[in-house]
């Protein structure tokens, strides 16, 4: 929320709450606020950066020349530090990247950069927004939609793009005239306004066979269809409701004290398109409510004079009706004690009443003009703004402003809006700046029904665009700003920081938006009205794969072929599914859709039941791949020895492996491999030993037995469907009277091929139930199956 100037320690809803307005008796009658027009210039908008519009803080979609190998794109992304997240195929070379925190700028530049690069910008922000309406004459409407447009000229030059920056703080005075409105599309984003929500036009009467206003004129219900008689209660001369007005269909008119509130002034009418014209229809103009019922009361004459019972009399009809909006383009110098008491105690339903400050160019503040100048909490007063933000100049004088005495200022020159004959026109004064906010005030209203009217009114004083002009001139120094006032974007009719304040909103990253509106500021892929960091934050949803996109959001990245709602990725990363190839597809569905063969038909992918070991692999693989083997040929039995694991054969590549393993049955291991091969008949053992040795860290071999009896490799419990192929066990070592070497078996049977035994030193020769130990192996080459509890000593001292 913005904070305003201090004026005395109040803020500007205290201000405007016990403002000194004294009487000044100038006159009985009202007087009406009629006005001409003045010409406006077309100012141009000042274009936006690439950066300014909403992007993915992390993110570069980057495109490389087709030229670029996968070595040079991986190469060119490690580089950058950046992760790729993904390739696309729809066009060629384009690749989606995320880089670290807070170097987005520089990652671009980097990119842009480098030779291999065609493009590269960020993951712009795509949203969801209504479309301006498509009346006819909305370009003319500048007070609604701002964009520099020549005035006077039905919008025959009118700019197409409106670059105004949703900012309650910004000074539209710096960027050129564009944006100097009440920023309400932004408001139509979410809400329209409500077709059934009563505002009161107070004023000389409305044309409500108007074109444009004939949709949004209210029928009271208890007036129309049938009565008992049969008869239309519209013309029955019957009081059907019980209002004490007869025949009151779509309000009444208190000068001529009949049904007929008809306007023959123009100037009502002119009123009434502004607050709710039919938006979106495709003719004239839009209003700031696009649905409503408007509520026509009559209380000046052809000439816009009248007495001040009648205005008394429309209040009152307010207060009856439950109507508590109602917009009062009319004044006079004279105070009234009545007239303000009647304002005062329409309180009672809520009422707000929004009152022109006049237009005599002067100081409420010192001359008063009623009912503006009435010192009660529920008025709004209104100044007239030009198109340049500056206080409106009529050529007939001028807006009134005060610093303690008018509220707020609102578009009032040059107003394009609808007329009874012809059916549009031009006009200028606080009469039809007014509007502009009992229009805003009713939007609020029929969304906000949980707000009371004080706190409708703080809150649009508290989110005012402020402007240089009116700092001085007003209390809250600033334009009214619709989108501002209403921070609703949950549409759930009570204002964002409210849900937040009493925890029916989070706000997990603190910036006063409801977290389930943020979906315009980055990614909500569910949808469900919250940003997807927050989701993953506070736990409603789960990120397996640590990317911040929910798991429940991926299938449009991934696919979910159970389906069960998951993602594929998420399914196989909690051990839900089996993805033992690393393709980020389950196994059964591999299976399913041929893309993988079980000629077996156990259910597991023929190419999953290896396990991939080198010592030279990063550290980090899964060891399904030889490009993401495992660094231990112990990490892999432990693997292949889990309860769901599918591994029948682990392949070793050559090198060096200081560990001691044991042995799991039914799972052969096999040495001698180069760390390439796809087939068993592709490795040459002689040219890559595959060397295990139990010449550990501490010079100690790992240890079975409490004597701490030393072996390389334990093959207990294994079966002769085990075979152990092509190694060579070294440096198993005991020099205290136990047993030791490079095999130890004990009721096992298994099959020892290729294997080449030495360097195993131990102090005792004897020992039954062990395969293979000795003093001190000379190389030996073994080719044979072992029998169970069978013992072989090869005490071959060379």
């Amino acid at each position: 929320m913005k904070v305003l100037q201090d004026h005395g320690q109040l803020s500007s809803f205290d201000r405007h709450v016990y403002r000194v307005k004294q009487a000044v008796w100038r006159g009985g009658l009202l007087t009406l606020l009629l006005w001409l027009t003045v010409p406006m210039a077309v100012i141009a908008a000042q274009p936006t950066q690439r950066l300014d519009f909403p992007h993915h803080p992390e993110r570069i979609l980057v495109r490389l020349d087709s030229g670029a190998t996968a070595q040079n794109r991986s190469d060119l992304h490690a580089s950058m530090g950046a992760v790729l997240l993904k390739e696309y195929t729809i066009v060629e070379g384009l690749a989606l990247v995320q880089v670290p925190p807070g170097t987005l700028a520089q990652k671009l530049f980097d990119y842009q950069s480098n030779p291999l690069v065609l493009s590269a910008e960020p993951d712009y922000m795509l949203s969801v927004a209504a479309p301006p309406p498509n009346d006819q004459f909305y370009c003319s409407q500048w007070g609604l939609n701002n964009t520099g447009q020549n005035i006077n000229d039905d919008c025959q030059t009118c700019p197409v793009v409106d670059t105004c920056p949703m900012d309650p703080g910004i000074d539209c005075a710096d960027i050129n005239v564009a944006c100097a409105d009440i920023n309400v599309e932004n408001v139509w984003d979410i809400w329209t306004g409500d077709a059934d929500f009563k505002i009161a036009v107070i004023g000389t009467g409305v044309d409500v066979n108007h074109p444009d206003l004939i949709g949004n004129i209210w029928t009271n219900p208890g007036e129309s269809g049938l009565d008992g008689n049969g008869n239309p209660k519209e013309t029955n001369g019957i009081d059907d409701d019980g209002n004490d007005y007869i025949d009151d269909v779509h309000g009444w008119d208190f000068i001529e004290g009949d049904n007929d509130p008809t306007d023959d002034n123009d100037h009502e009418t002119f009123v009434a398109g502004i607050i709710g014209a039919v938006g979106n229809n495709g003719i004239g103009v839009t209003g700031i409510n696009w649905e409503c019922d408007i509520v026509v009361l009559k209380v000046l004459d052809v000439d816009g004079n009248s007495f001040m019972n009648s205005v008394i009399d429309a209040v009152q009809y307010c207060v009856d009706n439950n109507i508590t909006v109602s917009n009062n383009s009319y004044g006079t110098f004279a105070f009234s004690q009545d007239h303000k008491d009647a304002i005062e105690n329409d309180q009672s339903i809520g009422h707000i009443f929004v009152a022109a400050a006049g237009n005599d160019g002067t100081s409420n503040d010192v001359i008063r003009f009623y009912p503006a100048s009435y010192n009660l909490p529920n008025i709004i007063a209104v100044a007239a703004t030009d198109n340049n933000d500056n206080i409106a100049d009529f050529p007939f004088g001028g807006s009134n402003f005060g610093l303690e005495s008018v509220d707020i200022g609102a578009p009032g020159l040059n107003i394009y809006s609808t007329n009874h004959t012809p059916n549009y026109r031009y006009w200028s004064g606080t009469s039809f700046a007014s509007p502009h906010v009992a229009g805003v005030v009713a939007l609020l209203r029929s969304k906000m029904t949980n707000l009371t009217w004080n706190e409708i009114i703080e809150h649009i004083f508290n989110n005012v665009r402020e402007v240089v002009d009116l700092e001085n001139m007003t209390v809250t120094g600033g334009v009214i700003d619709a989108a501002a006032s209403m921070v609703d974007c949950n549409n759930n009719g009570i204002l964002d920081e409210t849900d937040i304040a009493n925890g029916f909103s989070t706000d997990c990253n603190g910036n006063q938006l409801a977290d389930d509106c943020e979906t315009g500021g980055t990614e909500d892929c569910q949808p469900n009205g919250t940003f997807d960091f927050c989701d993953i934050s506070t736990g409603t949803s789960n990120d397996c794969n640590a990317n911040q996109i929910p798991d429940e959001c991926e299938t449009g990245v991934n696919e979910d072929c159970q389906p069960n709602g998951t993602l594929d990725l998420c399914d196989i990363y909690i051990g839900t599914a089996l993805d033992c190839n690393e393709n980020f597809v389950p196994d059964s569905c591999d299976i399913a859709s041929q893309t993988s063969k079980d000629d077996n038909f156990d259910g597991i992918p023929d190419e999953c039941v290896f396990l991939f070991v080198s010592s030279t692999a990063a550290g980090t693989g899964t060891g399904k791949t030889w490009a993401n083997a495992l660094t231990s040929v112990a990490a892999a039995l432990t693997i292949a020895n889990k309860p769901n694991s599918s591994v029948e054969e682990i392949w070793v590549a050559g090198g060096t492996y200081h560990e001691a393993i044991r042995l799991v049955e039914d799972i052969d291991v096999y040495g001698g491999f180069a760390g390439w091969e796809t087939n068993l008949n592709e490795r040459d053992i002689n040219a890559n030993e595959t060397i295990i040795s139990a010449d550990l860290a501490d010079n100690d071999a790992f240890s079975f037995y409490s004597d701490n009896a030393p072996f390389v490799v334990d093959a207990s419990n294994t079966t002769d469907q085990t075979l152990f192929d092509g190694f060579t066990l070294k440096d198993a070592r005991h020099s205290v009277g136990a047993a030791g070497g490079g095999l130890f078996c004990q009721t096992c049977s298994l099959i020892i091929n290729h294997c080449k035994i030495t360097g195993n030193e131990a102090s005792a020769l004897s020992r039954l139930n062990f395969g293979i130990y000795g003093l001190q192996f000379a190389p030996c080459v073994f080719d044979f199956h072992l029998p169970i509890n069978a013992s072989l000593r090869c005490i071959n001292i060379s």
